[in-house]
């Protein structure tokens, strides 16, 4: 289906032409499967710039397709600067904020300035800056940083919150992905062990679902009291991150949330506990806390660390961290490719979508088009050879 997929989708947009010429800044996962997308998105007549936006998920071998192909890669935090240093990008679709925040500081357009045509120069002395038509932005944590934003330069489309990102690839690619890394980390069967989520947003929720699925008893952690009542009616047990850290044998964190766990919480972490994260930031984990009470830190294979605590009283204990806290089921690349082709076929229709009717946008947050999401559906049934199962009937609500 994946590749399939994608050609209808390169199709469509090289057809429209609405790309054509245009440059676009992509700060993203360097995998095999951006690899397609990458692609595909080239067949429209655009110019790709892509930078990196985690060193531990990038994959060598697709880079080098990538370049092959004639797209300029700028890997590391520095290479986003370098991008934007080199080019002047019409459209950008982000991972994490970092390439539009980035872009905001070159061109002295902080959280109090929002007019598309200010105009500022890296300095900060007067110059016009071209602003690009438009963004996207993927991440939950993205998003947070979006809504701590005063303003914004141009209007950036949620694909996070969209129905394809958050049904499909978030609560089915995500979930599915957490049983397969805990299968090749912990080398045992899930059946009867203990696991605790923190985090019940659409990501969180499929977690649970699928780890419940594989055999687990889990629990739930999460701040909002109306995810905490969903959790409940969707039959998991409530609890805190101190008591799931304590008795559980997998702890994933799915929050987005930059220092989520501190020392007092890694203190009482559960003899063997094996901890996932599957939010954007690797920081999420504060290892930084852990580090400081461990006694000692050994290697167990190339995405397994194992670190050694005690505290008073108490028998040393042995916390294993997952791809050393950076998102273990992109790192792994576990799970269905299926869920991912979708989020990004969004995605690059997306960039056309903001590149086609930028000028009828305004420069806010906005929720992903109804179109764009039902051209990729519609194009993902065809290429599952399902096409026939969708009628014109009135919504069921």
């Amino acid at each position: 289906m994946e590749q399939r997929l994608l050609n209808l989708v390169a199709e469509r947009i090289s057809e429209r032409g609405h790309l054509r010429g245009k440059t676009i800044a992509w700060n993203c996962h360097l995998t095999s499967l951006t690899e397609w997308a990458a692609a595909a998105l080239l067949r429209s007549g655009c110019r790709l710039i892509m930078t990196e936006c985690n060193s531990s998920t990038s994959d060598a071998a697709a880079i080098r397709a990538m370049e092959n192909l004639g797209i300029s890669i700028y890997l590391g935090e520095s290479g986003r600067h370098q991008a934007l240093a080199a080019s002047t990008p019409d459209v950008i679709s982000d991972t994490g904020l970092e390439l539009i925040t980035v872009w905001m500081q070159i061109n002295g357009l902080g959280s109090q300035k929002s007019d598309r045509q200010a105009s500022a120069s890296p300095g900060g002395t007067a110059a016009t800056a071209k602003i690009p038509s438009g963004g996207c932005e993927i991440t939950t944590s993205g998003i947070m940083r979006l809504r701590r934003l005063n303003s914004l330069p141009f209007p950036i489309l949620n694909i996070n919150n969209g129905r394809i990102k958050s049904t499909i690839e978030n609560f089915h690619g995500v979930g599915q992905g957490v049983v397969e890394a805990y299968n090749i980390l912990s080398q045992s069967s899930p059946v009867g062990k203990q696991a605790c989520v923190v985090g019940y947003g659409n990501v969180g929720a499929g977690v649970a679902h699928y780890l419940q699925k594989s055999g687990m008893h889990v629990s739930v952690v999460d701040a909002d009291p109306v995810r905490c009542l969903a959790a409940h009616y969707d039959g998991f047990a409530l609890t805190t991150i101190k008591d799931g850290l304590s008795r559980c044998d997998l702890f994933v964190t799915a929050t987005g949330k930059i220092g989520l766990l501190r020392k007092e919480d890694w203190i009482h972490a559960n003899d063997g506990v094996l901890v996932i994260n599957v939010g954007h930031n690797k920081e999420e984990l504060a290892l930084d806390h852990l580090k400081e009470i461990s006694n000692r830190c050994l290697t167990i294979s190339d995405h397994l660390v194992e670190y050694e605590i005690s505290s008073p009283g108490s028998l040393s204990r042995r916390i294993r961290i997952a791809t050393d806290g950076n998102p273990a089921n992109v790192v792994l690349l576990t799970g269905s490719p299926e869920p991912t082709i979708l989020h990004l076929a969004t995605e690059i229709l997306c960039i056309e979508h903001i590149a086609a009717y930028s000028s009828s946008l305004d420069s806010r947050e906005l929720p992903v088009p109804f179109l764009v999401e039902k051209e990729v559906a519609e194009l993902a049934l065809e290429a599952l050879g399902l096409s026939g199962c969708a009628h014109s009937e009135p919504d069921s609500g």
